[in-house]
């Protein structure tokens, strides 16, 4: 379930080569948001159809990766975005003209269609996971961990939590703890992407944990940053499959759709 308080999205399957039709074509205004997970595993049998839309600097970077699996799963990453987007669009995905920022979050800049507005996109990948949102008239992050202890260790808390997560991170049972640490994670990473800043802010100044007056809260979050460096966030977590998701937008969307998108059978 997606969900903040009070706020339910709503989630379905789509086979991949139907993404375009979901998008209905209609890029989404500022106030509403799309967000598409992709098992790139499930789709390695069709990873030939992912390459041929990728542009050749996307082809050599793929190239460059060490691992195979890590170039098939790239470029599935990367190819399943061009055929999200060219949905929106009514282009061919090879034609989509994506763009990134100095510190390479994606975007598409929506001169070449005649429009005065970017296309606000944010990716993330975890294991055989990969997670896209898409939205304009405001920036938007997301972020995806599958949580294991390896990954979200106490060692990793005493770097990115604020000294408030930090004391109530110290009370929890050591069973409880790795998937609160993903948990807050994800919320700080999607801030940080939709600011479009990487790490140069501290995720330890970024406080996204309430207040934990007793033990009836203990596995609540307040949706909102309260850090000082900047105004709050809008945040929303979803479960999918063993990993844990979050999005960050400047406002509350007044809609939030999610699309599982699935092999092509």
């Amino acid at each position: 379930m997606i969900r903040d308080v009070g706020f339910v999205g709503d989630r379905t399957e789509v086979p991949i080569a139907a993404a375009g039709r979901f998008a209905s074509k209609a890029i989404p205004d500022g106030e509403s948001v799309d967000v598409y997970g992709l098992n790139l595993d499930a789709h390695s049998e069709a990873i030939e159809a992912f390459e041929a839309v990728l542009s050749p600097h996307e082809r050599a970077e793929v190239a460059r990766l060490d691992r195979r699996q890590q170039r098939r799963r790239v470029a599935i990453s990367r190819g399943a975005l061009r055929r999200i987007l060219a949905g929106y669009f009514e282009r061919p995905p090879a034609e989509v003209p994506l763009a990134r920022e100095p510190l390479g979050k994606p975007y598409v800049d929506l001169a070449a269609f005649g429009g005065r507005k970017k296309l606000h996109v944010s990716c993330s990948r975890s294991g055989p996971y990969a997670i896209f949102a898409v939205a304009t008239g405001q920036p938007i992050g997301v972020d995806i961990e599958v949580a294991n202890a390896e990954n979200f260790s106490d060692q990793v808390a005493e770097i990115v939590l604020s000294p408030e997560e930090s004391k109530h991170y110290a009370t929890l049972p050591s069973n409880a703890r790795t998937a609160w640490l993903a948990r807050a994670w994800v919320a700080k990473e999607a801030i940080l992407k939709g600011l479009g800043c990487g790490l140069e802010i501290h995720p330890g100044s970024i406080n996204v944990a309430a207040p934990f007056a007793d033990d009836a809260v203990a596995d609540a979050f307040a949706w909102t940053s309260r850090a000082t460096a900047f105004p709050p966030w809008w945040l929303c977590e979803s479960a999918w499959g063993p990993s844990v998701v979050a999005f960050a937008t400047r406002r509350r969307p007044s809609s939030l759709r999610f699309a599982e998108l699935t092999p092509d059978h």
